[in-house]
């Protein structure tokens, strides 16, 4: 008897072991609106990559984000993902956490590959990875896409600073005209005229292939009344980032008429500007600003004026 409890103490006092970590795998859905969308996962390494699924326009835009568990960024090619367009890091904690949500269900299904119970929806694949063999894909390596992006930002920023002290050696203002003709062209979604930086419509009814989303980015571009461009001072406020800045009702509008449109393109165009791109817009609140001082820096006369207010944009 007593042999018999001091096996069950000793069974009670052991350690439990942790549950198996879920296998790699790799998930493959096709979306209902046409987006295809793939995740990943592969020694601590989360991916997630998002494009259009029409053969026609496969060497357009390609969002993709990816995690080491700790830090998420995020990335935008062109030409169906070999060249970076922008980028972003994120160290927030519940921006990871909230992304990482996302594999829970497919990390289930990894534990649960070989049971042949396990259904699969019709428009996905899903695929376990074995731990000696590693995907195909050759943009996981997190340490790499980190120094990429930090690498793009030195540039932006370089540019900035001579132009803002006045180098005229480096060209500064010359480089960050064709930087902004760059992403302009590059960052346009492909089969529209109007969904990018800037816009390649010779008239305002000239529109794209998909139409849906192009009226929405018509509108968002051309009937907004307060914004600030790139890399210019407005409303008392500096707006360093490399594409314009709206007004929150304005953005709040476009958002509306991408979810209402509803199709792949316009939820492809409303992912990249508000999750990643264009995740902050402004606010006016007028305020009363001193215009003339005396010697002894009395105000002599005051003018109310419009202040403009950095605000998150809500997430697509």
């Amino acid at each position: 008897m007593v042999v018999l409890v001091v096996f069950l103490l000793l069974a009670l006092a052991a350690p439990r072991a942790a549950p198996a970590a879920a296998p790699g795998f790799v998930a493959l859905d096709r979306l209902s609106d046409g987006e295809l969308e793939r995740r990943i996962k592969f020694e601590g390494v989360f991916a997630r990559e998002t494009s259009l699924a029409d053969p026609e326009h496969s060497e357009g835009l390609v969002l993709r984000e990816v995690s080491d568990g700790r830090r998420l960024v995020q990335l935008i090619y062109s030409d169906g993902g070999d060249t970076l367009v922008d980028c972003d890091i994120l160290r927030k904690r519940n921006a990871t956490r909230q992304f990482l949500r996302r594999f829970h269900a497919d990390e289930q299904r990894a534990r649960l590959a070989d049971d042949r119970a396990l259904k699969v929806p019709p428009n996905a694949t899903f695929t376990a990875l074995s731990p000696v063999a590693p995907p195909p894909e050759t943009w996981l390596h997190f340490p790499t896409l980190v120094a990429a992006c930090k690498k793009s930002h030195r540039r932006i920023n370089a540019l900035l600073h001579s132009r803002k002290n006045g180098d005229a050696d480096n060209n500064a203002e010359e480089q960050l005209a064709r930087r902004r003709r760059e992403l302009m062209d590059i960052m346009r979604l492909p089969g529209t005229k109007w969904c990018g930086r800037g816009n390649t419509a010779r008239r305002f009814s000239h529109l794209g292939g998909f139409s849906g989303a192009d009226k929405c980015c018509r509108v968002h571009d051309t009937a907004c009344p307060f914004y600030i461009d790139a890399f210019e001072e407005k409303y008392g406020l500096l707006n360093w980032r490399v594409s314009t800045i709206m007004h929150c009702a304005c953005d709040e509008r476009f958002r509306t008429c991408l979810k209402l449109t509803g199709t792949g393109a316009a939820n492809m165009v409303g992912k990249l500007f508000f999750n990643v791109v264009q995740t902050k817009c402004f606010v006016l609140k007028i305020e009363k600003v001193c215009k003339k001082y005396s010697w002894w820096g009395k105000c002599l006369r005051y003018k109310r004026q419009k202040q403009a207010y950095l605000r998150d944009n809500l997430s697509y």
